[in-house]
Parts: structure tokens; sequence; C-alpha cells
């Protein structure tokens, strides 16, 4: 396990950056009107790239806040509801 997590993270990664390195392949093989070219994903090189993410620090500017103001606990009828919102304005 790369990613410490109760979830398959390593495998959501790898699958993301390989879908995403396939679709390139694929846009560069169209355009060019070549072979497509095989891809190969390392699993771990693949979490690291989503782990660094932490290590991201604005210059010049701050990060907007995650979540929406909407996102928050409200009062049902007859229970409570939570609203997970996140802001996606600006991104």
């Amino acid at each position: 396990m790369v990613l410490p997590s109760e979830f398959d993270l390593a495998g959501l990664d790898t699958g993301a950056v390989a879908t995403a390195t396939l679709a390139a392949a694929q846009l560069h093989a169209a355009r060019h009107s070549t072979v497509l070219a095989p891809v190969a994903i390392d699993s771990a090189e693949a979490c690291a790239t989503f782990e660094a993410e932490k290590l991201f620090t604005p210059v010049g500017w701050a990060l907007p806040s995650l979540w929406d103001p909407l996102a928050g606990n409200y009062r049902a009828a007859d229970r409570w509801i939570r609203l997970h919102a996140a802001c996606w304005e600006g991104r």
C-alpha cells in the first residue's frame, strides 16, 4: 500500500493517471495519423503525483476555502441534514 487508507487509493490514482496517459496517447496518434503507442504506468509514481499536492504552496495568493459557505448542518422537520458542498468557483 502506497497511500494509507481503507480504500484502494493506489488503484484509484494509478487508474486516473493511466486513463489520462492513454487518452493523451490516443490524441497524439489521431493527430499524427500514427499507430497508438503503448503506455505504462508505475503505481508508486502515480501515487507520488497525488501525494505531492500537499507540497503545493501558492506564491502571492491564498488558496480559496475548500468548503462552500452553504455546507453545514441544517435542521429538517424530523432530523438533521448535513450538506457537503465543495466550493468550485474560480477553479
